[in-house]
């Protein structure tokens, strides 16, 4: 297997073209949601992980006007038994429209498929942006019928899909918000007094300087489309959680202590590169 070297070389031209990449994805989406999802009616409508969210974010205010319920499904596997977090809790789910990103190998889908059907919720139709045509006739077979996937794009048996894939995380890229669950994010907003992205970026390195006292320094991330701007820090710890005191309280570091050990902190920022007012995140 070839394993590429960075992101350049893994997303080649790809991120020369990320705005329209973007925005065709955005009208895919926006068709989809238009021409095919609303035409089922007003019904809870689960979007799949934060990723699934964020494909389809632009079209909630749409959902909402004509009835629709939105709300978020989260999935653990804690060994063999996979957990589902749907968010709000509804008092009663039936005739759900499921929102994903990508059906690709098929695994995380039908645990929620498989799991609502534990619990008697019946799943009216699937959407997402593309489909893998082989798993397709597996899902229709064990769980939905075959009308009842719905996709942008389909990907036939023996296609290569990658291309779909890279666009798709191109897509994800231009938001600022990280796409892991679990991973603790800030939403900021500044009126920026700057006018080149390196003075951003001094003025990163300062703040850096004050909070950890030596020469560490912001780089600026690659992998990053037109609409944003990223850089990333990493501050060695040296297995010593202590380092950490000036932003996690005592008890906290003795709990984390307990069964790991930390090797170095990393810091993300990332801008929405746009007028003023300025949204941002901090991501640790």
């Amino acid at each position: 297997m070839d394993v590429p070297v960075n992101s350049k070389t893994y997303f080649g031209d790809l991120l020369k073209n990320s705005d329209s990449i973007v925005t065709q994805i955005r009208e895919d989406v926006e068709r989809l949601v238009e021409d095919k999802l609303i035409k089922e009616g007003p019904t809870n409508v689960l979007f799949v992980e934060r990723k699934g969210l964020h494909l389809y974010l632009h079209t909630l205010p749409r959902l909402v006007e004509e009835g629709f319920s939105p709300g978020r499904i989260r999935l653990f596997k804690i060994g063999k038994y996979p957990l589902l977090l749907v968010n709000p809790r509804f008092g009663h789910l039936e005739n759900v429209i499921i929102c994903t990103d990508a059906i690709n190998t098929g695994n995380e889908i039908s645990t929620i498929l498989q799991a609502f059907q534990t619990h008697d919720v019946s799943v009216k139709k699937v959407f997402c942006y593309y489909a893998n045509s082989s798993i397709l006739s597996k899902l229709s077979q064990e769980f939905v019928g075959g009308d009842q996937v719905v996709y942008a794009h389909r990907v036939l048996e023996n296609e290569n899909y990658s291309d779909l894939f890279k666009k798709l995380s191109i897509y994800f890229q231009s938001r600022i918000e990280p796409m892991d669950m679990d991973h603790v994010y800030d939403l900021l907003t500044l009126r920026p007094r700057f006018k080149r992205i390196s003075d951003l970026q001094d003025v990163l390195n300062s703040s850096a300087f004050s909070f950890f006292g030596e020469a560490v320094e912001f780089e600026r991330d690659d992998l990053v489309p037109k609409n944003v701007v990223g850089f990333s820090l990493d501050f060695p710890l040296g297995g010593s959680w202590n380092n950490l005191g000036f932003c996690l309280p005592p008890t906290i570091i003795e709990e984390i202590k307990k069964f790991c050990e930390a090797c170095f902190l990393e810091l993300r920022v990332k801008f929405e590169r746009r007028e003023a007012p300025l949204n941002f995140t901090i991501m640790g």
